[in-house]
């Protein structure tokens, strides 16, 4: 008996590693049903989508499979849809993990309508690629996991997204094309916009410790749509690479950091909105600049760096200081400088350069002025130094402050600096004291 089942069992093993065809076997025994299930299970397996009949993601018909696996895709599938003028539609599963999802341009035309009822993540070490077509539904795509990224290289992103969890895992952003993002697009990993040109219809969140970084964009824009469209960073936005401009049309909020190393980023307005408002954290000009059309609005935070800022700067509550890593330098401005009465003009002096803010433009004051000023640095009597320029002058500062200006003796004055006005300049001047 023992033998006759060994018999068996290698009988029907041996069917199996031959690649007889298991369809056509009119019986299967216990063993060669249990082979089958090893088998399935066995590695990965891609799927494409052909929609044979109708378009419900659960029906096996639908797909052509390489590899093993199961008759639909599973969690460690890979998911391609290559065709043009398809829909496939998850409203008859419920929440859906696969490892790799596709949308390719393999074939000219709209591309793929993938509809997500439900919600689908991309598991540990996968990717999710839009090139041509969209992903829509009222279900969410999410992309958890460090090792794990997000590509819009084309097609249209119409369903809410999160990469990342919590800006520390860090899964990857790549845009670089024609790309449409029509529902929030959260972001707590790294993104990086190589180029091409992005309709931005609805929120991109850049959370606290996330990076959305411009390498390149020379002549690509992102446009973001009317409110409540808008771009907000609470993580790192900046421009690394590319010595050209990439334009930023629409509604940008910033309350943490944004740094200009490279080239221009020009924000360019959309919708009668702001194009470029600050009420926390910093921008800085660092090797790069920017320019607004509807104005640099400073409302909290800090504002350096040695560079141009293209248009108009309205000062209503931050801190305005030309120069770089608390020194000195010179900050340009081709536009308007106004300072609100909670707005600050921070100047440094040493005895090699000033910091100065040069203002094509008209300027209006108020506020503060703050002068850092070292304790060991005492010129000589006469010494006048320009930290503003402008083409005219309207208010002043209502307050002024000069650290470490103890009076010292310059030959047989008794000296200190004072903050003086002229025509189209304002000055620290060594004066006596009066």
């Amino acid at each position: 008996m023992l033998s006759q089942l060994l018999t068996r069992f290698v009988d029907e093993f041996m069917q199996v590693v031959r690649g007889d065809s298991l369809q056509t076997r009119v019986k299967r025994s216990p063993i060669r049903l249990r082979l089958e299930q090893l088998e399935t299970r066995a590695v990965p397996a891609t799927f494409t989508w052909k929609q044979t009949l109708g378009n419900n993601w659960s029906e096996p018909t639908n797909w052509a499979k390489v590899g093993l696996g199961g008759a639909v895709p599973a969690a460690n599938d890979s998911v391609v849809f290559d065709g043009t003028s398809i829909t496939a539609s998850t409203d008859d599963i419920a929440a859906l993990t696969i490892k790799n999802l596709s949308l390719t341009n393999a074939y000219t035309g709209a591309g793929a309508v993938v509809t997500l009822s439900n919600d689908l993540t991309i598991g540990g070490g996968g990717s999710a690629s839009i090139a041509a077509g969209k992903i829509t539904g009222t279900g969410k795509l999410s992309v958890p996991t460090a090792e794990s990224s997000i590509s819009l290289l084309g097609g249209t992103l119409d369903v809410a997204t999160t990469l990342g969890a919590d800006g520390v895992n860090n899964p990857t952003l790549t845009i670089q094309g024609i790309v449409t993002i029509s529902q929030t697009f959260t972001n707590n990993g790294q993104g990086i916009w190589f180029g091409g040109n992005v309709a931005l219809n609805a929120q991109f969140k850049n959370q606290g410790g996330a990076t959305f970084d411009i390498q390149g964009g020379d002549l690509s824009t992102i446009t973001v749509g009317n409110p409540p469209a808008f771009f907000s960073n609470a993580g790192t936005f900046k421009k690394s690479q590319g010595n050209g401009i990439s334009s930023f049309n629409g509604d940008f909020r910033n309350t943490s950091i944004v740094q200009f190393n490279s080239g221009t980023v020009a924000f360019t307005g959309a919708g009668g909105v702001d194009t470029f408002s600050q009420s926390a954290g910093s921008t800085a000009l660092n090797g790069g600049a920017f320019s607004t059309v509807g104005g640099f609005n400073l409302s909290g935070g800090t504002l350096t760096g040695t560079g141009t800022v293209g248009g108009d700067v309205n000062n209503t509550g931050g801190n305005v200081m030309p120069g770089i890593n608390a020194g000195p330098g010179n900050l340009n401005v081709t536009g308007k400088y106004t300072q609100g009465t909670s707005g600050v003009l921070t100047i440094y002096v040493t005895a090699g350069p000033t910091s100065l803010l040069n203002v094509t433009g008209a300027a209006t004051l108020d506020g503060t002025l703050n002068v850092n000023k070292p304790v060991d640095y005492n010129p000589a009597f006469g010494t006048d130094l320009t930290f503003l320029r402008f083409a005219s002058l309207t208010g002043d500062f209502a307050t002024k402050t000069i650290s470490n200006n103890t009076p010292w003796v310059s030959g047989v004055h008794t000296v200190a600096f004072s903050a003086r006005k002229h025509d189209t300049s304002y000055s620290l001047l060594v004066d006596t004291l009066s």
